[in-house]
């Protein structure tokens, strides 16, 4: 019998199809030509005005780098808007009108400015911990979301010895290279996580930008890890076409851009990944609401709403090297891009490889991760494809019966 039920799943899988199309149509014209000349000449006109009053200020006696670093501030200030969004949504949490987040009990092992390091108490069972590197950009607790969405929980609930990275974004991260992050930070996370656990290598997990940190540690440092697992990471930047267009030296001049601003803000971050998906991200509210009679549905997509309203800006010198090495000339996948003075060579990783790629993903797009399997020397390699989008293939509703079983089932008799 065709009941209400039936219908409102009709109705949410139609609905969900038509903003499919019209994401497309609209990724269409915001890579158009037309678009994009009009973006960058409206982009070009702030920055020559930012730059006009800069110079007229200290052109009349004020000192040209204070008021730089006034205006910096004054950006920072005006983004409390959202800071005090946080705080409100932390207190509608604790009184229990929002599902809590990050909630599975952990303790911080390793800390500093830039990072945290979090292990979580679990009875283990296999021998390699497996240490789970998020998006710098994405706060760490997609992964460990909320009550019937976490990761993290599942890992712990099948018996692995679990870490995982919280990336810290502040005015110092705005010098930080790319070599910071791989041969500073990550070496130093993972021998803490081997020095702890008392392993020699760890099982990685590098999650969308914090899979590209992971994939290029492992090339450079592969004698401590025993297998990595990419989710959403792009490999191949020239298959990234949105992103790559609204990144072209044409349109965009990332050096003036990250000169005057330095870090770039999450706010920007934020509205730049979801143009990529332009009326779904639109319609967000309403596909919340379809979801009311499902109670763990809503308040997982509650949880989710939190998440993407609590992201980190960009630290610049990251984001001009990913804009111009990766995006721009697409170096990795040519094996030319060198980190710390080391060539990466993708060839040099031997370890097993789970690649896990999203058919719905717009930020990472499946056909960016296609030439990562022949570029690799490991023997045990496959790419797991799977039919979610960027966030949904870690924290929608079937997340559990697919990315999260299969990735146990995968890591276990290698671990």
């Amino acid at each position: 019998m065709f009941g209400f039920n039936h219908f409102l799943q009709y109705q949410r899988e139609a609905f969900r199809q038509w903003q499919e199309t019209a994401d497309e149509f609209g990724r269409q014209w915001l890579t158009s030509p037309v678009f994009l000349e009009y973006n960058s000449f409206l982009t070009k006109q702030n920055l020559d005005l930012y730059e006009f009053w800069l110079n007229y200020w200290s052109s009349v006696g004020f000192d040209k780098t204070a008021f730089h670093e006034a205006f910096k501030k004054f950006i920072a200030v005006s983004q409390t808007a959202s800071k005090s969004l946080s705080a409100n949504i932390e207190l509608a949490q604790t009184a229990g009108f929002l599902p809590r987040t990050a909630q599975t009990p952990s303790e911080i092992v390793l800390e500093n400015e830039h990072f945290r390091l979090l292990r979580y108490k679990s009875e283990k069972t296999n021998k390699t911990p497996i240490l789970l590197v998020s998006s710098l950009v994405g706060k760490y607790y997609i992964l460990d979301l909320t009550f019937g969405r976490s990761y993290v929980a599942f890992l712990l609930e099948n018996g692995f010895d679990v870490f995982i990275v919280d990336w810290t974004t502040n005015d110092q991260s705005a010098k930080l290279s790319v070599e910071d992050y791989i041969c500073r930070f990550l070496s130093q996370i993972v021998e803490k996580t081997c020095e702890i656990s008392r392993a020699n290598k760890i099982s990685l997990l590098g999650y969308s930008l914090g899979g590209l940190l992971s994939l290029i540690f492992t090339a450079l440092n592969g004698e401590r890890v025993k297998n990595l697992l990419l989710l959403t990471t792009p490999v191949d930047f020239d298959e990234a076409a949105v992103l790559k267009k609204w990144t072209s030296e044409k349109y965009f001049d990332i050096d003036r851009v990250v000169n005057l601003f330095g870090n770039v803000s999450a706010a920007t971050v934020s509205q730049s990944l979801q143009m990529v998906k332009p009326v779904s991200s639109f319609w967000r509210g309403f596909n919340l609401l379809q979801y009311a009679d499902r109670r763990e549905d809503f308040a997982a997509l509650l949880a989710l709403e939190i998440w993407l309203n609590d992201g980190a800006p960009f630290p610049a010198e990251l984001f001009r090297t990913v804009i111009k090495e990766l995006y721009r000339k697409n170096l990795l996948i040519k094996n030319k891009l060198k980190v710390g003075g080391q060539k990466v060579v993708l060839s040099k990783i031997k370890c097993p490889v789970l690649n896990v790629v999203g058919a719905h993903d717009q930020v990472a797009v499946p056909e960016s991760s296609q030439k990562l399997l022949g570029l690799l020397g490991s023997v045990d390699k496959q790419t797991l494809a799977l039919d979610y989008g960027h966030l949904t293939i870690v924290a929608g509703s079937g997340a559990q019966e697919d990315f999260w079983r299969r990735s146990v089932e995968w890591f276990a008799p290698r671990s």
